[in-house]
């Protein structure tokens, strides 16, 4: 296990045992993550900015079969939204999870300069590790 999900995992136990202070440290299960799927990393990301006091909210663009009229119904959302959107001490970020060889659509990378135009921050996250030493830099506090 690389160190920025070791880390997360000491967050999370951390979380846990805070939350549930007359448990016992042996009886509360030891947190597990796993980077190697697009769920699995998206779940890494959306907890450490949790963990961490940020706001963040996943975004589904994608719509649904719907059994009934068997027939597939677009959400409504807009096409090119990130996956996650966060808010990281007052800053607007979005977050677009790859995994693997997939690539960023037109309307992702229109997104994404919208995003990076209006000063926010754009990241596609294809690692929890990138994500982590990203993150890092973003939020060290300025030198004095």
């Amino acid at each position: 296990m690389n160190i920025a999900l070791s880390n997360l995992c000491q967050l999370a136990d951390s979380a846990k045992i805070a939350k549930y202070p007359t448990v016992k440290r042996n009886y509360i299960p030891k947190s597990k993550y796993d980077d190697s799927t697009a769920n699995g990393l998206t779940a890494c990301v959306m907890d450490w900015l949790r963990l961490n006091g940020h706001f963040c909210a996943r975004i589904n663009t994608g719509g649904i079969y719907d059994e009934k009229l068997r027939k597939y119904r677009p959400s409504g959302a807009t096409l090119g939204v990130p996956d996650v959107l966060a808010c990281i001490r007052g800053i607007f970020c979005g977050f677009e999870i790859k995994i693997g060889t997939d690539k960023m659509s037109l309307e992702q990378k229109d997104v994404a300069r919208q995003i990076e135009s209006s000063l926010g921050y754009f990241v596609e996250v294809r690692s929890f590790e990138q994500f982590y030493e990203w993150y890092e830099q973003v939020t060290k506090p300025p030198f004095a």
